[in-house]
């Protein structure tokens, strides 16, 4: 007998153990700045932004897998190598990658989505620098305390930093003073699973049917949820291209071997 397979998506819970989605094959999903990828309305929509990029909330999408079989392994994923979004020049569906081994994310690295609800969610990579003294800091740099906290800090007035690394705050939008760099607490640092790794998110239009992404070489042989593709949504400004609107559906595909 076959095994039966179907699609869904982790969200909420906390870091390690998710809720997961009912099967999304019919129905899909959307990118949204909220961590509920299967509410089909149009709330909580990616704003474009004025500078710099705008981001989906990451989601997780792995396959339920059920039923009596023998053995699924080699899980794939990929899509048609062209998405006609007016997300802009810079913007992209990404993917998460790693630098070795399978690209998905298994349960226990399940990192809960991020970010400004209505507005934008966290980046899953880390695009920051380690915090450094008596440095010129410009507008817009981004930065991580020598200690990583979990938080990334957005240079908001230029300047330079002081000679003894400041006391920095964790709720988002309180700034620091830093020499005469002002820091402000801008986003969580990213997804734990990826944002470590050389490799950065990758365009999913660069896997497709012939050249598609090894996202999970397990052998199941009972009712599993796989790794997952970690997905999530990259807004560039109108200035570069992005259109506000709903934008069409797009087909992504996972393929797998069964025994």
């Amino acid at each position: 007998m076959a095994a039966t397979v179907g699609i869904v998506c982790a969200y909420g819970g906390s870091d390690g153990a998710p809720t997961y989605t009912s099967n999304l094959i019919d129905v899909g999903f959307r990118f949204r700045s909220d961590d509920s990828p299967a509410t089909l309305d149009l709330t909580n929509s990616i704003r474009i932004p004025t500078s710099g990029f705008n981001y989906s909330y990451w989601v997780h999408l792995c396959l339920d897998i059920s039923g009596t079989f023998s053995q699924i392994n080699n899980i794939k994923f990929y899509c048609d190598g062209m998405i006609g979004w007016d997300y802009g020049t810079g913007g992209a569906i990404l993917v998460g990658i790693r630098d070795t081994g399978d690209n998905g994310c298994p349960v226990a690295s399940y990192d809960k989505a991020t970010g400004t609800e209505g507005t934008t969610g966290d980046y899953m990579d880390d695009d920051s620098t380690e915090w450094a003294a008596s440095t010129a800091y410009s507008l817009g740099d981004y930065v991580r305390p020598t200690t990583a906290n979990g938080y990334v800090y957005k240079c908001t007035t230029a300047g330079t930093s002081g000679a003894a690394e400041p006391t920095w705050p964790t709720t988002i939008g309180q700034t620091v003073t830093d020499g005469s760099v002002v820091w402000t607490c801008d986003r969580r640092e990213g997804h734990t699973y990826y944002r470590g790794q050389t490799a950065t998110p990758a365009n999913i239009t660069s896997y497709t049917s012939t050249a598609p992404l090894v996202i999970d070489t397990t052998n199941y042989t009972a009712a599993s949820k796989s790794k997952a593709a970690v997905l999530q949504t990259k807004v560039d400004t109108t200035a570069n291209g992005a259109v506000e609107g709903v934008q069409t559906a797009e087909t992504l595909t996972f393929q797998w071997d069964e025994i």
